[in-house]
């Protein structure tokens, strides 16, 4: 089979880590990537011999530019034609925008994944009319039980499914050091003995980073000092968010113990040297990193936040989003109860890897790229 990949991601990111799993545990198909950008993942699978890479613009097709509209179609009908392209998958569903009316001219069958909680005029507007798809894909079920209500009627049923998302944690799991452990405690200035709890994610108000501080806050007002690490930042920051998270450590005097790293491109040393996850996003489709510190043995605990409680699966482990109490005192027990942390430790890690391990998400893609094709 020919698959034709669309996607925005050229790094090896949550968008793209079961692609990349897909096209290096199934060289049974041959695949074109067609990305619109250049970058370290793409470059990285162009050197396979079952895939060529292509870079392209994913241009919403209009009407009222008719040159601009026949001159885009007839780019993509013949892109099908010379790679001989049997089916499409598209990554990140607003770019189906641009091969939607090319693919139904050429009557090739488009699957596309849903990344985000899409409301019903612009899920109408993206998939409602003539051209159609033939499997929409989910990365959870909270995800998908929010958005399907809002899709048109044909996606209903048996046409939506959830996928679920992840990486090879494999991998990750494979790149924890003790020297890694030391690199990071030593350039952050955090004891090595002192217990340390992190989280991972963009600096955005939805992230509720400044509960994280709080929690932070009330875990040191006793005798024992507990750091605390905030990964992410750079592009991914609103930079006037990041300035009144910055402010809240100062103003609660925790300046010492709560560091802000910035945009870490590789998070093997934050999970290899953290003790303990928390997530307080509000709302996530899926949550990667909640995932990846689970997979790296590190216990996790967060607010429900959409599907972060999917993820985590123990009900002990998630609070209500905003219950600071909670989440404070079950930060407490994994602190002080080895038997607690153990626990949780080998149960999540377990979860992880038998459910949402990049290699068992590519075989259900797999399987939807053979049930499309002969239906």
């Amino acid at each position: 089979m020919n698959v034709l990949i669309m996607t925005h991601s050229a790094s090896l990111r949550s968008t793209t880590c079961v692609l990349d799993a897909l096209v290096k545990n199934k060289p049974e198909h041959q695949y074109t990537v067609a990305c619109s950008q250049s970058g370290p993942w793409i470059d990285d699978i162009g050197k396979l011999p079952h895939v060529k890479v292509i870079k392209a613009a994913f241009k919403v097709p209009a009407l009222s530019k008719p040159f601009s509209f026949i001159k885009d179609t007839i780019f993509w009908i013949k892109l099908f034609q010379s790679e001989k392209i049997d089916l499409i998958h598209v990554n990140e569903h607003e770019i189906y925008t641009s091969i939607r009316y090319a693919a139904s001219l050429a009557r090739i069958p488009v699957v596309t994944g849903i990344r985000f909680v899409l409301n019903k005029s612009y899920a109408h507007w993206l998939f409602g009319g003539k051209c159609k798809v033939k499997k929409a894909m989910f990365t959870s079920h909270d995800q998908y039980s929010k958005c399907i209500e809002h899709f048109p009627d044909y996606l209903k049923g048996d046409k939506s499914t959830v996928i679920g998302n992840g990486r090879d944690y494999k991998a990750l799991v494979g790149s924890y050091s003790d020297q890694k452990v030391a690199l990071f405690r030593e350039k952050y200035s955090i004891p090595h003995n002192s217990f340390l709890i992190g989280t991972a994610s963009s600096i955005r108000p939805r992230k509720k980073i400044e509960d994280f501080v709080e929690v932070l806050a009330r875990l040191n007002q006793g005798k024992n000092t507990v750091y605390g690490v905030i990964a992410g930042g750079g592009k991914y920051a609103d930079p006037d968010y990041e300035l009144s998270i910055k402010e809240k450590i100062k103003r609660l005097g925790l300046s010492d113990i709560v560091i802000m790293t910035g945009n870490l491109e590789d998070l093997s040393e934050f999970y290899s040297s953290i003790d303990v996850f928390i997530s307080t996003s509000e709302l996530e489709t899926f949550g990667m990193s909640v995932s990846e510190a689970m997979a790296m043995s590190v216990p996790t605990i967060g607010y429900t936040g959409g599907s972060v409680q999917e993820v985590i699966g123990n009900k002990w482990c998630i609070v209500e989003n905003g219950d600071l109490d909670s989440l404070t005192e079950k930060a407490h027990s994994l602190i002080n109860d080895p038997v607690i942390y153990k626990n949780v430790q080998q149960v999540q890690k377990k979860r992880i890897l038998e459910n949402f391990d990049a290699p068992i998400l590519a075989g259900r893609i797999d399987a939807i790229y053979k049930e499309v094709s002969n239906s």
